[in-house]
């Protein structure tokens, strides 16, 4: 009874094994699709390893009765790769944690919260997760009764560490304070306004280029810039510079020639217009009028209830 409950719980937890390592390394792969693609692709490319190969990377790392001395370089390269990509998410979890706790007590520790210190958290981070690693799933290892030499599961790797990917790929949304990451590309709607977020952070930019061109024209008698580049030089070199650097939300790109353009221009060069903020300042309104716009993921303008979404002050 023991045996086949043993041989059951190391199937199931290599099944998740595989499901959350897949489905979290591609869904932070760089590629040119949404994130939910990303793990479609990743979740596909595991079931064709089931079906053509066999073998899935949780039932290599768990052996199945084979020595990993007599496995190829190729499934020895793959089972240090699955190991390693194992303690680096137990690691952000740790992390994740303890700067979850910094964040908490910001009030008594702003003075505290630099690269020192982070490099100190990390550094703690590493050796608890080794402790961790070393004990704490052994442990309870033992009080379930596993036995992994039986099912000749790796000596170095205990049975229980394959639940760490769903650990780490639940820590690394919800543990980590956001306030403390660099601006991520956003998925899903807005829980409230039921807008999906992307668009959000689209219509967040708009608002902050509005709040520059208003301050240029505050210095400016009225006048707005006719482009981009009056616009970015001024701000940058004001007394009080203004300037604010924005990240696309779709390609996670920064700098304002990822992110902004002039409207003329951004139709005629040919750019990839998704994600990006633009505006024009009609040289028949002398210079005084606005109209800002933003583009969704298929480079179309973002609408709201049919309309296109702009901020002008033509009705002032």
């Amino acid at each position: 009874m023991i045996e086949r409950l043993n041989s059951a719980t190391l199937r199931a937890f290599s099944l998740f094994n595989d499901l959350f390592l897949f489905s979290l390394l591609f869904s932070l792969l760089p590629l040119p699709m949404e994130r939910l693609h990303r793990i479609a692709l990743g979740l596909g490319l595991l079931l064709l390893l089931e079906v053509f190969v066999g073998k899935t990377p949780g039932s290599l790392l768990a052996g199945y009765r084979m020595q990993l001395d007599s496995r190829s370089w190729l499934l020895k390269g793959l089972w240090l790769g699955i190991c390693f990509l194992r303690y680096l998410l137990c690691i952000e979890l740790l992390y994740g944690v303890v700067l979850g706790v910094c964040y908490s007590m910001q009030t008594f520790l702003a003075n505290l919260l630099n690269l020192v210190v982070f490099l100190a958290l990390l550094i703690f981070c590493i050796i608890c997760a080794f402790l961790l690693s070393c004990m704490l799933f052994e442990s309870l290892e033992n009080m379930l009764n596993i036995q992994r030499k039986q099912f000749d599961y790796a000596e170095h790797e205990g049975l229980f560490r394959s639940c760490l990917p769903l650990i780490g790929y639940i820590s690394l949304f919800f543990l980590t304070p956001r306030s403390l990451e660099e601006p991520l590309p956003l998925l899903g709607p807005d829980p409230y306004t039921h807008v999906p977020m992307k668009v959000s952070v689209v219509k967040s930019h708009m608002a902050t280029l509005e709040a520059m061109l208003q301050i240029y024209a505050s210095d400016w008698n009225g006048v707005y810039p006719e482009s981009l580049k009056t616009l970015e030089q001024e701000a940058k070199q004001n007394k009080n510079p203004y300037w604010k650097d924005m990240v696309n939300p779709w390609t996670g790109k920064s700098g304002s020639q990822n992110t902004l353009a002039n409207h003329k221009d951004l139709l005629q060069s040919g750019i990839e217009q998704q994600g990006y903020v633009s505006f024009e300042v009609p040289a028949t309104s002398k210079y005084r009028r606005y109209f800002i716009y933003g583009y969704d993921k298929h480079g179309k303008k973002i609408k709201d209830k049919g309309q296109v979404f702009v901020l002008s002050n033509a009705r002032d």
